[in-house]
């Protein structure tokens, strides 16, 4: 009797020869770490990194890779046998929807949702249980390049304010933002450098936050004290 592993590996010899990939461009950047020269010949598709305000930006070059890359990817699997009936049967098990636990305060319930056809989760609030949903954060409206997403969120005691991470196309560099949430709007407040979720005093004058010191030093970690109204260039260490 045939195994099965051989019936899949006469499949394998019998497909058509692959196209190679498309060429990426070699430009080696060497970096010296505990005594160690290392090598790295793709830190062109980092993005720049110019600004240390917004790591990672994608630039024209990087663009085009990614879309050559892409395109080079969906021309190999879109072609699979058999890939379209099982796409048909898992579509619809993937687009179940989902649903946070909510965060109470003050009688506010704060959560995220997300349709079956939707990318990425929305944050809401409700008055109570039973209150009408209210949009807060959709990430597709912040940006609809589809880039933007949200890493976490954080209401003040009174569910008056609430605080929000932001990165952009998956640096995982997050940035706090806050919002006044009975009128829905953006304060003029913005803390790089991949900041975690804020916790903020009883009162609202204030929060604690976790950041990095230097976005390319991962063990620059300190924990930050922000007062309400002050700039964040006097944000002292906790």
């Amino acid at each position: 009797m045939v195994s099965r592993s051989l019936v899949v590996f006469a499949g394998l010899m019998s497909l058509p020869a692959l196209a190679a990939p498309p060429a990426s461009r070699v430009e080696p950047v060497k970096d010296t770490m505990h005594g160690v020269e290392i090598t790295d010949n793709y830190r062109w598709l980092e993005g720049d990194n110019s600004d240390p305000q917004h790591m990672g930006k994608t630039t024209d070059e990087v663009g085009a890779w990614t879309d050559a890359q892409n395109a080079y990817t969906r021309s190999l699997l879109d072609n699979l046998p058999g890939r379209q009936r099982l796409e048909e049967r898992l579509r619809p098990l993937m687009e179940v929807g989902s649903i946070s636990a909510p965060m109470m305060k003050e009688g506010r319930y704060f959560y995220s949702q997300r349709e079956g056809t939707q990318n990425q989760p929305l944050v809401y609030m409700r008055h109570g249980s039973k209150g009408k949903p209210k949009l807060l954060l959709d990430p597709a409206t912040i940006d609809p390049s589809g880039l933007v997403t949200i890493a976490w969120y954080s209401p003040s005691h009174d569910g008056k304010l609430l605080a929000y991470g932001t990165y952009r196309a998956g640096d995982e560099n997050s940035t706090l933002h806050l919002m006044d949430v009975d009128s829905g709007q953006v304060l003029p407040l913005e803390i790089p450098g991949k900041t975690q979720a804020a916790d903020w005093l009883p009162d609202a004058s204030g929060f604690l936050y976790r950041n990095l010191a230097d976005v390319k030093n991962p063990y620059s970690g300190q924990v930050m004290f922000h007062r309400m109204g002050d700039e964040v260039a006097q944000d002292g260490q906790a």
